[in-house]
């Protein structure tokens, strides 16, 4: 049951972690950090596939790197560390020490800088759940406990999970590691005990039953026996077995790296209570900003992709509806800040404008054609969902996106218009960062229309930034049904038999 949380809104940050850890959350204003960042794998990660997909077998677009090298930038954040000062500068001068100028160096230096941001963050009744694995989670170890000290370290929770095994000259890797610190050693964080069932001996279950058991001393000695109401189980202890998202599992986005809603919820109710606010520096697809709105929690997820925000809020719209409020930062709010993204990052842009109308961008492996950058599913198209029964029958139809950072040319709708001819699909829509000229939209006229519910729609559509920011949408006409349709295809005559 969906708990409202209590207090100020949450809030979602695009953006460098650091920069906002620094300059928007406020010092000892946080409960609860849990943190899942890049691991040092060295991989290249994609994400798969987006809420309105997931029949689609979409192939991966690219979402981040998790490889980091050592060069001009990872020296630079070495030395901001050491102009710092405080612990965390001896801890990586030693570290850097141990391990060289090497790639895992690189990936420490950008790790110390925020978990010190994190430590101040913190209230003194906080906790921090630091989730990794063993390539690199006994350095972070060494950081943390700079940062924090050694006496707030609480526990190192196993979280093991099952996988299809393969053969390897080593024990099969089959857990990840959750380093949990107390803000404060004194030991007025929160906690809350939590219980879990396992199985219990055969010897167990013929002696007491499931019923709880109690020791009685009153003789001397320790007499077993038994209550009448039901064991809770066992207190948790510090490894926990909760299986990984199924392939095809409900919660699967298609994000890579994706933990599940089990694992953040345990989390969550260890430690921290309604109206908490929870912050995840690394949000990527949102669970735990989604468990924390469950349980009713504040939240403020940070991530520095446009590709992940979009996701994180069609997620939030789809578990909480389109009304859910919370604070959204980063964003182009503006057709001048629109402008400042696509000269700071075009691939940016273009991942903001998609999830702007609730598109998901191609992946150039299997769309080549560079007219093409994203699609728009809907489960029928619009000239065919006459009736909810057709709607349901009806196999998913496509929106064709292209983005475009400046003013759409002649030569750029005609590419738009041959790949929707090519595709089959419903519709194109261009989404420009400034108008198009006369010329283009007379191209886009050329194009025709197709029979919509209300009547002619037309083919091709350009919808700009300032459109897009003041409300306008993929399925609203921009402008009058137009008297022009392309001809249907002439059938050819059937044979007298």
């Amino acid at each position: 049951m969906l708990r409202e949380a209590a207090g100020p809104g949450s809030a979602l940050h695009c953006g460098d972690n650091l920069h906002v850890l620094r300059h928007a959350i406020p010092e000892a204003s946080v409960d609860l950090v849990y943190l899942d960042p890049p691991f040092q794998s060295g991989r290249s990660y994609g994400v798969s596939a987006a809420l309105r997909n997931r029949k689609t077998g979409a192939r991966p677009v690219h979402a981040f790197e998790d490889t980091w090298r050592w060069g001009p930038d990872a020296e630079a954040a070495y030395q901001d560390v050491l102009q710092a000062g405080g612990p965390a500068a001896g801890a990586v001068r030693a570290l850097r020490g141990l391990t060289g100028d090497t790639d895992l160096m690189a990936y420490l230096c950008m790790m110390a800088p925020r978990l010190a941001a994190l430590h101040r963050a913190l209230k003194p009744t906080g906790s921090l759940y630091l989730h990794c694995d063993p390539s690199a989670s006994h350095y972070l170890k060494v950081l943390l406990d700079a940062i924090f000290g050694p006496a707030c370290f609480r526990n190192e929770v196993v979280w093991r999970y099952r996988r299809w095994p393969a053969t390897a000259r080593h024990f099969q890797r089959m857990h990840d590691v959750l380093l949990v610190y107390a803000r404060s050693p004194s030991g007025e964080h929160k906690f809350r005990t939590l219980y879990g069932y396992e199985k219990l001996a055969d010897s167990t279950l013929k002696t007491f039953g499931t019923r709880k058991q109690r020791a009685d001393f009153s003789g001397g000695h320790r007499k077993p026996g038994t209550e009448d109401t039901e064991t809770q189980g066992p207190p948790l202890s510090d490894v926990w077995e909760i299986g990984v998202i199924a392939a095809i599992g409900r919660e699967r986005l298609g994000y890579p790296t994706q933990k599940p809603e089990a694992l953040l919820e345990r989390v969550l109710l260890a430690s921290s209570d309604e109206g908490d606010v929870i912050l995840d520096p690394f949000c990527g697809s949102g669970t735990t900003l989604a468990v924390a709105q469950r349980l009713g929690r504040r939240w403020i997820g940070i991530d520095v992709s446009h590709l992940a925000l979009g996701l994180v809020k069609h997620r939030l719209a789809a578990a909480f509806g389109p009304e859910l409020a919370y604070t959204l930062h980063g964003e182009p709010r503006t057709l001048d800040e629109a402008c400042a993204l696509a000269a700071r990052d075009p691939r940016q842009l273009t991942y903001w404008l998609l999830g702007r109308v609730g598109a998901r961008p191609v992946d150039r492996a299997l769309t080549p054609d560079p007219a093409v950058d994203g699609r728009l599913l809907s489960s029928a198209p619009a000239s065919r969902a006459s009736s909810p029964a057709l709607s349901r029958c009806a196999a998913p139809h496509q929106t064709l996106l292209a983005v475009d950072p400046g003013a759409p040319t002649p030569e750029r709708v005609r590419a738009l218009a041959a790949a929707v001819d090519r595709e089959q699909a419903e519709r194109g829509v261009i989404l420009a960062l400034h108008a198009p000229g006369r010329d283009a939209l007379a191209h886009v006229d050329a194009a025709g229309s197709f029979p919509g519910l209300t009547g002619p729609e037309p083919r091709l559509r350009i919808l700009t930034v300032a459109e897009i920011l003041a409300g306008a949408r993929v399925d609203m006409p921009s402008r009058p049904p137009l008297a022009r349709t392309r001809p249907a295809p002439a059938r050819p005559a059937r044979r007298a038999v």
